[in-house]
């Protein structure tokens, strides 16, 4: 399975197959309210990574996933925002170890993952590290949204 990072110039390459991977996700009612031309614009722009796996034999993507670099006060993070696919055995683990490389490449300190319960148990499953529960991620619908001021 080859793991890699898609180039912003190669996006539109490879989206018809990746779309309807991230729409699995996105389209779920408790993800952030994201689109999957959110997700392809925020690649085009840089402001998100693509990663897509590929079956080395028949070259079909067969998963990717969309990260995002995160400023905390005191601390980066890479952020796991996105992420589906089959046959997540033959590459869950080799990615968590690119990622892994590229978040410290990137000067971050932290490696964080939002998504569903399942993903603790296929990362404990398929890679040697530690994963651990720090929260969960829950939502109240507002009747009215809330306007921000400009900062």
């Amino acid at each position: 399975m080859i793991v890699t990072l898609v180039p912003h110039e190669a996006l539109p390459k490879v989206w018809a197959e990746v779309a309807p991977l991230i729409a699995k996700v996105v389209t779920r009612p408790e993800v952030f309210r994201t689109t999957v031309l959110d997700v392809y614009d925020w690649c085009l722009k840089g402001k998100f990574h693509l990663w897509i796996m590929v079956d080395e034999d028949t070259k079909e993507i067969k998963a990717a996933g969309v990260t995002i670099i995160t400023i905390h006060p005191g601390y980066r993070a890479l952020l796991v925002l996105f992420g589906s696919g089959s046959d997540v055995e033959l590459w869950l683990d080799k990615w968590m170890q690119i990622l892994k490389k590229f978040a410290a490449e990137c000067d971050c300190a932290v490696l964080e993952i939002c998504g569903r319960e399942g993903w603790i148990r296929k990362l404990k499953k398929e890679t040697n590290d530690q994963w651990c529960r720090s929260g969960v991620m829950i939502h109240l619908e507002l009747d009215e949204p809330v306007a921000m001021a400009a900062e």
